[in-house]
């Protein structure tokens, strides 16, 4: 009785350090500085513009300030948001799914309507 005890004892011990969690690697960028470029609405009627974003990066975390002008905007938002692989999924002011590629962002924000963003790393 005690062998199938420490068999079933030691299989769920394997179990769980199979099922743990590693840490996520740590990003391979860092967005941290001024970056400039162009938003779009999905629909150009709305409006377009400018944008600026000053970030700063610590780990996977993103936060910083987004900067916006143009025909329907002119203000500027906080922005929150976290690194997964070449992306920042963004929380606030609004969600939405930017995509890094060396000194440029491109990407979609699901604001109030739908925007569309280019940026270039000054």
């Amino acid at each position: 009785m005690r062998t199938v005890s420490g068999l079933v004892l030691g299989g769920l011990m394997v179990l769980v350090a199979a099922c743990a969690t590693t840490p996520a690697a740590p990003p391979g960028f860092n967005v941290t500085g001024t970056w400039t470029g162009t938003w779009n609405y999905a629909d150009p009627t709305v409006g377009s513009g400018d944008v600026r974003a000053i970030l700063e990066q610590e780990g996977d975390q993103v936060s910083g300030r987004f900067e916006v002008s143009g025909s329907s905007v002119n203000h500027t938002n906080k922005m929150y948001g976290s690194v997964f692989g070449n992306e920042i999924r963004l929380l606030m002011p609004a969600t939405g799914t930017l995509t890094v590629r060396g000194d440029q962002i491109t990407g979609t924000i699901n604001g109030l309507n739908v925007a569309h963003l280019t940026l270039k790393k000054q």
